[in-house]
């Protein structure tokens, strides 16, 4: 979502390296004719069809603009796991620690194998010092990914790697 400069490139490169994109955008002859200049990997969606069986959704849109945008989105888009992790990662940023906890666990409800959310998830918890709770996540990670105990033990002290008091 978003047709712009910064999303025509990013849209551009994932084609680029072989990946199929859906473009979708408040300008419909915009991302239409952005469709056409990619040419066959690229796609125009109605944003109520944005989102199913996709991996990703990638916003490019500024950041000033980003919560409103997901909002936006929220509305038209069919729930999936990757848009709940993007407003996950909004509420991160603008430090609302508790928000990005329940969207992370809205992604996960949705798609329980989604390791990026309980990574995220994972990050958000140690944030908040919630170090235990952490450390569940990446385990849950190690299962869902089949890590190696030795790596999912590297990667859960590296996350905790602050004190517990």
């Amino acid at each position: 979502m978003g047709t712009g400069a910064v999303g025509a490139a990013l849209a551009k490169n994932l084609v680029r390296h072989g990946i199929d994109v859906q473009i979708t955008g408040r300008d419909a002859d915009k991302a239409q004719a952005l469709v056409k200049a990619l040419g066959e990997r690229a796609h125009a969606v109605d944003t109520k069809a944005l989102g199913q069986g996709v991996e990703v959704v990638f916003l490019a849109v500024p950041a000033d603009a980003a919560a409103a945008v997901l909002e936006e989105a929220r509305a038209k888009l069919a729930p999936c796991s990757p848009l709940d992790r993007a407003l996950g990662d909004v509420a991160e940023l603008e430090g609302d620690h508790g928000l990005a906890l329940e969207q992370y666990r809205s992604a996960l409800a949705r798609d329980p194998k989604d390791s990026t959310a309980h990574f995220r998830l994972a990050v958000a918890l140690r944030k908040m010092r919630r170090f235990d709770e952490a450390g569940l996540e990446l385990d849950k990670i190690a299962a869902v990914k089949g890590m190696t105990p030795a790596l999912a033990a590297k990667v859960k002290q590296e996350l905790e790697g602050g004190p517990k008091a």
